[in-house]
Formats: C-alpha cells, sequence, structure tokens
C-alpha cells in the first residue's frame, strides 16, 4: 500500500537546434514548412489564424518575463522558462516530446488563437500546466491539454481533434438545483401574512370555551386508549425490514477477487447480460452506468458516477474512460476496458479523483494513467499492453498527484 505517492517523470530534452528569444525579439529559422494536415470535415476549430502572414520559426525557447510570441508558424516547439509569457495567432508543427512546454516553476503562461499539431506519436500538445489557454485547436497529440491539480490549467473555448473542450464545463449542472431551491421559499412567505387577518375574528366565538370546558372531562377517559403504546411495538417489524434492503449493495462490495486478480475474477461478472450503447459523455452528477457494452469511450465530467459491471472498446479514442478535472467520487468496478488497435490510455484520472477495482484492462499502451489526488488503484488485472517501436507500456503510470494508493494488482 502507498499511503501518499508523488511520482514526476520528467521528459527528455527535445533534440535538434534551439533558436532563442529573449524579450519579443525572435530568431527565425529557414526550415521547410510542410503542408499542415486539415481538420476533418465538420470537426469544430475555435482558433481564426492568418495562415499568409505568418513568420516562419524553428524551435523558440523564451527565457524573458512578459515575452509575447505572436503570428509565428513554427516547427518544432516552444520552451517556456519564464512568467507571464504569451503565445497567441501561432500555429505549432511539433515531432518532439512536448508542443508547447511551461517549465516547472514558471507562470502566468497565456496560450491565444493558437493551432497544434503533433507530428509523433509521443509528442503532448500543452504541458506541464501553469497556463491559460483560449480558442486553442490541439490536433493528434498523445496528451492534449496536460496539467494536474497542483498546476493546474484553465482552458475554455477550445478543442481536441475537433471536438469542443473546456476545464469549466462541470460548475454548469451543479448550478441548475439553485434556481429551484430559490423559488420555493418565497411562496410559502405569501401564505403567512394572509393568514394572519382570518385569526382576528376569533374574538367572536368566545363563547365557546364553554362548551369545551363542560366537554372535557368527558374525554379524560382518553386516557384508556392510551394503551395504544402497547401497538408502537408494530414499527419493530418494519425496523426489522429496512436493513434487509441496505444489504442490496453489499454484493457490489463482496465482489472483490478470492485470489490473485486474473482474467476470471476481474471485469464483468459470468453471466451478464450488456447492453448496446455509443460512447458517453456523463454531465450529470451520481449517474450509475451498469451493463453496457460501450462502443466507444466514457468521457465522466460530474461528481459520485459509478461505473460498473460493464464493457468499453475503442481503438480510436485516446481514454477509453477518462476522468475529467475537477470531478470527484468517480467509482469504476466490475469493468472490461479494452483499447485494441490504439496506443492510449485504458482508464485516465485527468486531475480527476476516484475508485477503480476488480476491473479488467488490456491492450492500451498504458493501463492506468494517473494525474490527480485522491486514487485509489486495487484488485486489478491489466495485461496484453500495447507494444511498438516507440511505446513505452506501463501498467500503472503516475504523473502527479498526492494521496494516491496501488495495491492487490497483478
Amino acid at each position: 500500500m502507498i499511503g501518499k505517492t508523488r511520482i514526476l517523470a520528467g521528459f527528455p530534452r527535445a533534440r535538434g537546434k534551439q533558436v532563442g528569444l529573449v524579450g519579443t525579439v525572435l530568431a527565425a529559422g529557414a526550415l521547410g514548412i510542410g503542408a499542415i494536415a486539415v481538420p476533418a470535415s465538420g470537426a469544430t476549430q475555435f482558433a481564426a489564424i492568418d495562415t499568409g502572414s505568418l513568420v516562419k520559426s524553428g524551435t523558440i525557447e523564451v527565457k524573458q518575463d512578459g515575452a509575447v510570441i505572436d503570428g509565428r508558424l513554427v516547427t518544432g516547439d516552444i520552451k517556456i522558462k519564464a512568467d507571464n509569457v504569451t503565445v497567441k495567432n501561432t500555429i505549432v508543427k511539433s515531432g518532439s516530446y512536448n508542443a508547447i512546454r511551461i517549465y516547472d516553476g514558471f507562470k502566468g503562461a497565456r496560450i491565444l488563437n493558437t493551432q497544434v499539431y503533433c507530428q509523433a506519436d509521443r509528442t503532448n500538445g500543452i504541458a506541464h500546466g501553469n497556463y491559460t489557454a483560449d480558442r486553442v485547436d490541439l490536433f493528434d497529440c498523445r496528451h492534449d491539454f496536460y496539467f494536474t491539480s497542483s498546476n493546474p490549467a484553465v482552458v475554455t473555448n477550445s478543442s481536441i481533434d475537433g471536438v469542443p473542450y473546456s476545464t469549466e464545463v462541470t460548475p454548469e449542472p451543479t448550478a441548475s438545483p439553485t434556481p429551484t431551491a430559490t423559488a420555493s421559499p418565497t411562496p410559502t412567505a405569501k401564505p403567512s401574512p394572509t393568514a394572519s387577518p382570518t385569526p382576528t375574528a376569533s374574538p367572536t366565538p368566545t363563547a365557546s370555551p364553554t362548551p369545551t370546558a363542560t366537554a372535557s372531562p368527558t374525554p379524560t377517559a382518553s386516557p384508556t386508549p392510551t394503551a395504544s403504546p402497547t401497538p408502537t411495538a408494530s414499527p419493530t417489524p418494519t425496523a426489522t425490514a429496512s436493513p434487509t434492503p441496505t444489504a442490496s449493495p453489499t454484493p457490489t462490495q463482496t465482489a472483490a477477487p478470492t485470489g490473485f486478480p486474473n482474467a476470471t475474477n476481474t471485469g464483468v461478472p459470468a453471466g451478464t447480460v450488456l447492453r448496446r450503447s455509443g460512447s458517453i459523455v456523463v454531465t450529470t452528477p451520481g449517474t450509475v452506468i451498469d451493463g453496457l457494452d460501450v462502443d466507444g469511450s466514457i468521457d465522466v465530467q460530474a461528481n459520485n458516477v459509478t461505473i460498473r459491471n460493464s464493457r468499453v472498446s475503442t481503438g480510436a479514442a485516446r481514454y477509453p474512460i477518462r476522468v475529467h478535472p475537477g470531478v470527484s467520487g468517480t467509482l469504476i468496478e466490475r469493468v472490461e476496458v479494452s483499447n485494441e488497435g490504439g496506443d492510449g490510455k485504458g482508464i485516465y484520472f485527468n486531475s480527476g479523483s476516484g475508485t477503480v477495482r476488480y476491473s479488467n484492462i488490456h491492450s492500451a499502451e498504458d493501463g492506468i494513467f494517473i494525474t490527480a489526488d485522491n486514487v485509489v488503484v486495487e484488485h486489478n488485472y491489466v495485461h496484453h499492453l500495447m507494444r511498438n517501436a516507440e511505446a513505452h507500456p506501463d501498467a500503472i503510470q503516475i504523473r502527479g498527484g498526492d494521496n494516491i494508493r496501488i495495491r492487490y494488482n497483478n
């Protein structure tokens, strides 16, 4: 058991000639610029760049605070080693490990109206946090907008491979219950004043207390029915019945493998009938996905979501199951994850926390990938990961986070 884990693996330096950036002066390289890939028809793009006016450049290294990179066509990467650097109206084509990298200890980077085209399998888009991105489109990147809870980022009006993306999607569902709550007190306030004038007529029937006085001795015999406490024993059976339903969640808890996790005691329980489904984006807190055969991916963008007794298969998506930034309380149990034909991460805790247990994960490059706090990984079987010449497969890879517990996995 690992009580508190913090593992940070640095990327090796990108090879090739660096072109320095001091202040706002750029040295442009004479590198040839190939054709830029055109996004698929119907894909969403937020950046609007005048490509005809871009100045060609090689790799750029920024070392002065407040520098601005504006209107560049960069073949290489941008290394930010200063505070409050702005990259805008720019296209970056990179085969390095990171197309745009904000180095540790530097803050306030802003990436605006920019497109990034990753040209190698291991190229990340924007790493490793402490930046703001607005109207940024990323294409074919291994990790797209890369950040952690300790090195956060704010992404708005942007896209990943033509799909709109923002880090500010989770607050929206939580805002909807608020108006319904504020509306209820208003009607309750109105009846109370209208009712108060009516009892002012009560002084007229002052004679009514007289009959109530004569009648009151007669009902004194009513103490005899106080024997009704005897039927109060009736709640006892209802109390004994209530624990029985509460026992129903226990089967999901007792589904732990009896031996070392393997193909026979993890994943979807034998005999489970699965219903076909396409990709799912979860935005409602407390959603339960149970007994589905998902041909695609599951994006968890709300708190307290449960995925159980299900299979998720995709060769197209980089993240068959992805827990988005800021999300908490995710529970993934008794799930099979297959990334056959892909090179992604089976389950990606992308600055969102939760638990994965009793699951069978295979065919991805990395089985479980963590850049988050408060994650539990237990009783899982991770095997037969994707291998190719450039791959670096890991059953469990942790790139940052606190309070991560890993136990009883195979």
